[in-house]
């Protein structure tokens, strides 16, 4: 009221009351308790803000949330198996949303902001068979819109953030023992192939075989 009479202009459409965040089995947070949980402790523990945005969304803005740091890890887990189809199943190639997934998601969103039930049939449309990936690629993109829960990001960030390096990035003595690798699993010396990938991992590197050759993550 006080903004309209200095402004003369309305400042805002809609009024949201939303429930407390409790923590650690349905404790207040208080400074008193000395229990509250800042940005700084969610990035120190290797969440990024996306992870925490996912969390949020995940639970109906007018109940109760119980912030525990299981809860943070398995949304983490869930936004990354969720970015992994994006930029490396789907390589982030977009054609036109689905327009029926696309208006589920837009009725749970306009019913009361009801993000745990978008986000559920974000999912639903994920794992549906019967879409192309270029046709869920685009339909994530809209969604994201809304969510802004990262994948929108060019690809290139998108493989940064999920850990994989480019193949331009890895180390010339490495990409010796993956190419030796490859040699040694192309003659079926299986022996000598785990061998080169226990060398690889000492190095700090992950090696993931996919259809599309070796895929190398760090750290």
């Amino acid at each position: 009221a006080q903004c309209e009479c200095v402004t003369g202009k309305q400042f805002v459409k809609y009024w949201l009351h939303n429930a407390f965040i409790n923590i650690d089995n349905g404790q207040k947070i208080s400074k008193s308790k000395g229990n509250a949980v800042n940005l700084r402790h969610v990035l120190d523990r290797g969440f990024s803000g996306d992870d925490y945005r996912y969390w949020l969304l995940t639970a109906h803005y007018r109940s109760p949330s119980n912030f525990t740091w299981d809860a943070l890890e398995g949304a983490k887990q869930a936004l990354y198996r969720l970015k992994r189809h994006m930029f490396e199943d789907f390589k982030q190639k977009a054609a036109a949303p689905d327009r029926s997934y696309l208006d589920r998601f837009d009725e749970r969103i306009a019913d009361d902001l009801d993000t745990p039930g978008a986000i559920a049939v974000l999912w639903e449309m994920v794992k549906d068979k019967n879409l192309e990936d270029r046709t869920k690629a685009g339909t994530l993109l809209a969604m994201d819109e809304v969510l802004d829960i990262g994948l929108s990001e060019d690809k290139a960030a998108g493989l940064r953030l999920l850990g994989v390096v480019a193949s331009d990035d890895i180390p010339a003595e490495i990409q010796d023992l993956i190419d030796a690798r490859e040699t040694a699993r192309m003659a079926r010396d299986f022996p000598q192939a785990d061998m080169l990938r226990q060398k690889i991992e000492a190095k700090g590197y992950t090696l993931e075989d996919s259809a599309h050759g070796p895929k190398v993550t760090k750290g």
